[in-house]
């Protein structure tokens, strides 16, 4: 990870509130990631219904099961805070959707 990069990520951390680890983006969340892509491109979608998207893709957890949640390590510390995501806490549920930045990785992903 390039300095300038840490820095962005540090200054998105801040704004977001976020105050745990940055994390490098490993394969399972790239697997994560594209199920987001698959679901999430246009609008808003809940937490549940990203780790329902992952558990439908094939998706193992770090202990080999099925996600029945996201991660708010893995929600803040590596996709909100690289702008791959936008947040909207309005309704009462956190939900999320791919940003332009967001669509370009995903696109990058594909197989």
């Amino acid at each position: 990870m390039e300095a300038s990069e840490l820095q962005e990520m540090q200054r998105e951390a801040q704004v977001l509130g976020y105050h745990g680890r940055l994390y490098k983006i490993t394969s399972l969340h790239k697997q994560y990631f594209k199920s987001l892509a698959h679901i999430a491109s246009n609008q808003y979608v809940t937490l549940r219904e990203w780790a329902g998207q992952a558990a439908q893709d094939g998706v193992q957890t770090n202990v080999g099961t099925s996600p029945k949640a996201i991660s708010p390590t893995m929600l803040y510390g590596v996709f909100a805070v690289r702008r791959f995501i936008n947040l909207d806490r309005s309704g009462g549920k956190l939900r999320v959707r791919l940003t332009q930045r967001g669509h370009q990785f995903s696109q990058q992903l594909a197989p």
